[in-house]
């Protein structure tokens, strides 16, 4: 009898969480329950997610949901990024524009259109506060943290792109133009 194809994934819990560093190839894919954004600082990550290969650039910023497996199968030598991740529950109940929720819902990597250098500033600071916060053992330092993703996530469903998956705005290579 012929097994059928397993795919070996490996399962992780990150809760809420923040950290900022380089970025290797990862040897298979992992998942977790948790919603996912990527600041992409200097250099290019390169993620397989869904079946589809997708490449984030400097300047980019990317979030989709960790449940679908996914991994990184290739990064430049020089990349720095920064992670976010927000336990699902939250991000449902923030009552997000529905375009945002089902494209990240569906297994889709959402791409913030706004590529400006202006923003990309904002975002670095952002990220830089928020692994601040989180790393604090404050109630209100974590409140300030989510208060602020939240308000995030929703000027990204303002301008945002889809960049994998059917009915994608995007090719499959999220690079500024």
């Amino acid at each position: 009898m012929r097994r059928p194809h397993v795919i070996d994934v490996d399962v992780a819990t990150c809760g809420l969480a923040c950290w900022s560093g380089t970025a290797e190839a990862m040897a298979r894919p992992h998942r977790h329950n948790e919603i996912e954004l990527n600041l992409i600082e200097r250099g290019t990550m390169t993620y397989l997610l869904g079946g589809e290969r997708i490449e984030l650039t400097a300047g980019g910023l990317g979030l989709f949901w960790g449940a679908m497996p996914h991994q990184l199968v290739g990064s430049s030598r020089d990349v720095w990024c920064h992670w976010v991740t927000v336990p699902l529950a939250w991000f449902l109940q923030w009552r997000l524009p529905g375009r945002l929720t089902t494209a990240v819902m569906h297994g889709r990597m959402v791409l913030d259109a706004d590529r400006s250098r202006q923003r990309h500033q904002l975002d670095l600071a952002q990220f830089a506060c928020w692994a601040t916060e989180h790393r604090g053992t404050s109630a209100e330092s974590r409140s300030i943290l989510l208060l602020e993703a939240h308000a995030r996530l929703r000027r990204i469903a303002n301008a945002m792109t889809v960049a994998s998956g059917p009915g994608s705005d995007r090719p499959r290579r999220a690079s500024s133009g």
